[in-house]
């Protein structure tokens, strides 16, 4: 046996007497250490309650969800949702795309675009898809909390884009 006191890592270990028996130990931080670190880093960071509903990049309730926009040419009705409603770090959020002709309103089927997720002015992730049934999806886990901006562009491979902005909670 062996006590892992103060030792925090991922530890190998091997039978001296049947040296191809090995294993592994995770050694993590108790609960209690933990939330006690936790703690501290709130106390220097302005933590921001978590809402129930979807909210813009200031932090205000979304008066519609999904979100409508247009492309910059008029062309396109592109619609957004994501899941979970209120987007968090550590945790996978699915962004949801509906893709509409103008303006006969029909779902555009295998239609090209390119997804760009910005925070703080740098790329977090970019993609290419294909609509299928007018609809697109993309998931990004998010490390950092705050205002995000996601881009959609390259619309049928045309230069049509639009852009959402929301906020990233802290999990």
């Amino acid at each position: 046996s062996y006590n892992f006191t103060n030792k925090v890592g991922v530890f190998t270990y091997f039978c001296t007497l049947h040296p191809w028996m090995t294993g592994i130990v995770d050694v993590k931080e108790s609960q209690k250490e933990q939330q006690q670190q936790l703690s501290e880093t709130n106390k220097n960071k302005k933590v921001n309650p978590i809402p129930s509903y979807p909210v813009d990049d200031k932090g205000n309730k979304l008066a519609k969800f999904p979100v409508h926009t247009l492309s910059n040419d008029e062309k396109y009705d592109i619609d957004m949702s994501w899941s979970p409603k209120v987007l968090q770090t550590d945790k996978t959020s699915t962004f949801i795309l509906n893709f509409f002709e103008m303006p006969s309103n029909e779902k555009l089927h295998l239609l090209p675009f390119n997804i760009e997720i910005l925070q703080n002015n740098q790329t977090l992730a970019r993609a290419s898809g294909i609509t299928e049934i007018g609809s697109g999806t993309f998931q990004y886990v998010f490390s950092e909390p705050g205002p995000i901006a996601v881009k959609i562009e390259n619309v049928g491979n045309t230069p049509a884009f639009t852009e959402f902005k929301t906020l990233v909670y802290q999990n």
